[in-house]
Formats: C-alpha cells, sequence, structure tokens
C-alpha cells in the first residue's frame, strides 16, 4: 500500500513539473501583453497629464491678463503663479562655485567667474536634474529589490517575479514622466536659488501724492536686480520701510518653449500679499518754487534740488575732483544731460560773478513734484544761453535715472 502512494505521488509531482514548464510559455505570452496593455494605459495618462499641465498654463496665462488682475484677489494670483511658475525666494544650502568648479575640472576654464550667467545656469540645471533623476532611482530601488534567478523556483515563478520587477519599473518610468513638468519646476527653482542665494528687499522711494511704494529686489550675492512699484497708503509705507527685513519677496519665471522667461515680482508682508509691478525708473521728488514777473533774470532766487533716495548715491568722483587756484569745477546733476551741464556752468557762474542768461515766463507761483521719467521745468534755458570761455566737461555720467556732470573752468587771465 505504502508503494502504491509514493508511486501515485511521484507521478503527481512529475506531472506537475511537466504542467508547469508546459505553462511557462503561456505566462511568458500572458505577461507580454500584460506589458502592453500597462504601456498604452502609461501612455493614455502620459496625454492627459499633458493635456491637464497645458490647461493649467492656459489658466495662468489668463491670471496674468491686466484685466483679471482687477477682479481676481491678490491671494488668488499669488497662489497661481507659486502653483504653476518657477518660484525664487530663498537660498539653498548647495554651494553654486563648487558645483560650477566640479563641472569645469574637465576644461580649460578655472575660474567659474569667466563664465556667462547662462553658462552657469545650464551647469547648475544639468547638475539638479541628475539630482533629482538619482534620488527617484534610489527610491525605486529601496522598494523593488532587483530579481535574481533562484534555484529554489520553477522556472514559472523566477518569470513571474521578474515579470514583477518589470511592471514596477514601468510604473516608476510612468510616474517621472507624469511628474516631469514638476521636477522641471524644481530643477529651476533649485538652479535659480543656488545661483542667486537669498533675495533682499531694499527701499527705495515713496510717491505720497500717487501712493505708491518703490522697491528694489536683488540678489544677496548679485547677479539680480530689479525695481518694483506697488499701491501703498502712507501708514503701510511707513510700516514697510520700518520692518524692510520683514518683506518676503516672491521672483516668478515660466517655461517658453523650454526657455526659462522673467514673469514678474510680488511680495508678502505681514502675510498679506501684495501685487507688484516692475518698472524701470523709479519716483525721484523734485520740488521748484520760481517767483517771476515780465522778462527778468530771477535765477539766484530758483530753488530746485533733487531728493536722492537712498541707493542712488552720486559717482565717487561728484564733488571730489582735484584743482588748482586758477581753475573751477562747476558739478551739476539732473534729469537730463542738459539740465545737469546748467547746474554746472551755473556753479562756475557764480563763483566768477558771470551772468547766465535764463527767461523765465510764468505768471504764477509754480510748487509741485513730478516723476523722473515725465519730468518738465517751468525755466526756458537752454545750454546754448550760457558762454563761458575757458570751459571743458571732465566727467559725464548716468546713474539710477540721473545725469551727473563736473566741468573745468580755467579762470587764468
Amino acid at each position: 500500500m505504502y508503494k502504491y502512494a509514493q508511486i501515485i505521488a511521484i507521478t503527481l509531482i512529475s506531472g506537475c513539473a511537466t504542467l508547469d514548464k508546459a505553462m511557462t510559455p503561456v505566462d511568458e505570452g500572458i505577461n507580454s501583453t500584460k506589458t502592453a496593455i500597462q504601456k498604452i494605459d502609461h501612455s493614455i495618462g502620459e496625454t492627459m497629464s499633458d493635456i491637464g499641465n497645458s490647461v493649467s498654463d492656459m489658466k495662468a496665462g489668463i491670471m496674468e491678463n491686466s484685466l483679471m488682475k482687477l477682479i481676481v484677489s491678490d491671494d488668488s494670483i499669488l497662489e497661481s503663479r507659486q502653483n504653476n511658475y518657477v518660484t525664487w525666494k530663498e537660498a539653498t544650502q548647495y554651494n553654486a562655485n563648487s558645483i560650477l568648479k566640479q563641472a569645469l575640472e574637465t576644461t580649460d576654464i578655472n575660474n567659474p567667474d569667466s563664465l556667462k550667467t547662462s553658462d552657469k545656469m545650464s551647469i547648475l540645471k544639468d547638475y539638479f536634474f541628475k539630482l533629482l533623476k538619482e534620488e527617484h532611482a534610489n527610491k525605486f530601488s529601496q522598494k523593488h529589490k532587483k530579481p535574481e534567478f533562484s534555484e529554489f523556483l520553477t522556472d514559472r515563478e523566477n518569470i513571474q517575479k521578474i515579470h514583477e520587477y518589470k511592471s514596477a519599473l514601468l510604473d516608476s518610468e510612468h510616474e517621472w514622466k507624469v511628474s516631469l513638468k514638476k521636477t522641471q519646476k524644481k530643477v529651476a527653482e533649485l538652479m535659480l536659488s543656488t545661483l542667486y542665494a537669498k533675495p533682499v528687499v531694499k527701499y527705495v522711494s515713496y510717491n505720497p501724492y500717487e501712493e505708491e511704494l518703490f522697491l528694489s529686489v536683488e540678489a544677496s550675492n548679485g547677479g539680480f536686480k530689479e525695481k518694483i512699484k506697488l499701491d501703498a497708503e502712507k501708514d503701510l509705507a511707513i510700516s514697510m520701510k520700518k520692518n524692510i527685513n520683514q518683506i518676503q519677496p516672491y521672483i516668478f519665471y515660466k517655461f517658453d518653449d523650454d526657455v526659462l522667461g522673467f514673469v514678474g515680482i510680488d511680495i508678502k508682508f505681514d502675510d498679506k500679499p501684495l501685487l507688484c509691478e516692475v518698472v524701470e525708473s523709479t519716483y525721484v521728488r523734485q520740488s521748484d518754487v520760481v517767483f517771476t514777473t515780465d522778462e527778468i533774470n530771477l535765477d539766484a532766487l530758483n530753488v530746485k534740488y533733487y531728493d536722492i533716495v537712498k541707493n542712488i548715491t552720486p559717482p565717487a568722483w561728484f564733488n571730489n575732483l582735484t584743482t588748482d587756484d586758477k581753475q573751477i569745477i562747476g558739478y551739476g546733476e539732473g534729469l537730463k544731460k542738459d539740465d545737469a551741464k546748467k547746474e554746472a556752468y551755473k556753479e562756475i557762474a557764480m563763483s566768477i560773478k558771470t551772468t547766465i542768461s535764463t527767461n523765465i515766463k510764468s505768471e504764477k507761483v509754480v510748487s509741485g513734484s513730478k516723476v523722473s521719467n515725465n519730468s518738465t521745468s517751468n525755466t526756458q534755458q537752454k545750454v546754448e544761453d550760457i558762454s563761458i570761455k575757458g570751459s571743458k566737461v571732465l566727467k559725464v555720467e548716468k546713474k539710477d535715472g540721473l545725469w551727473f556732470v563736473a566741468i573745468r573752468h580755467n579762470n587764468a587771465p
């Protein structure tokens, strides 16, 4: 009886082994079909993801419309920018110089400072993209151990292990592709935050007539500087100037055909988002008080000054050039080069007691304040009206919207 049982057991085992071998090609066919279906499913998912990204980009673009900015709250616009655009708002723990030096080891370039900004960005982009790709691969490796052939498993079982691993690998690759836009966004943020470090806000000026605050946003290690304007009532402007370090700037970029393009700057103060406008020129306060009558010279009574904001300091040479006793140097500043020359000639004229022809035609006292890029004057005066022989322009420089001029006059007989 026992022998019959052994024979039956051996027969069953042999039959199972034979069946297992017979089913191996069938399993391979089924697994191939499953893999094909999985790839099709992933392809559909990636296409839907691309469509979703395009819709998000379209919505973000609509939010940037000037009309939408009047309708939608600042919170919504800031949220849209943070969700869809590359955001630079802080520094990273990475050292840009070390990364650049490492990349240049195989080249003839020794100093990273000699690289153009675009080249630095390209190196940092490649570095962080590779870093994130390795992180993604390491997460997969920790979760899924690479299968090895086991002599204690049947062919079907070994094949099944390999199929499951490959299936998981396909899912991981799909996850990487679907998240590629987010990855690119993160790479760009790491690149900017490493290259420029922390963005810093500085006070520039305030226009009390329009209640507009002007600020400067700069990279703490140089390389980036933009001026911004925002609406701010007087009390808010005073508070922001007093607590300038508490202002959190957000600098936004977008991908346009895979090219990183500057979008704009927003700030947060007291946890409240404030929309800003990037401007080329800032407010420079100018006051004129001119007393006039018919066709008389009252140039000496003209009171005109520029309240230069803190970050607009005159050039180092201004009011510091050396001269001898036989020479006079006149200094002038103005919103236009000719205005600056007038001021310099006036200074020389006052020193040598020469009359300058100034035609003033006005019927009332004029007092006011004007924006630097739209300045006018009540004094009709031309540089060619000033005739001072022996004068020579020494220095001319435009700095932050103001012209600075130094003119030397030889006062020798």
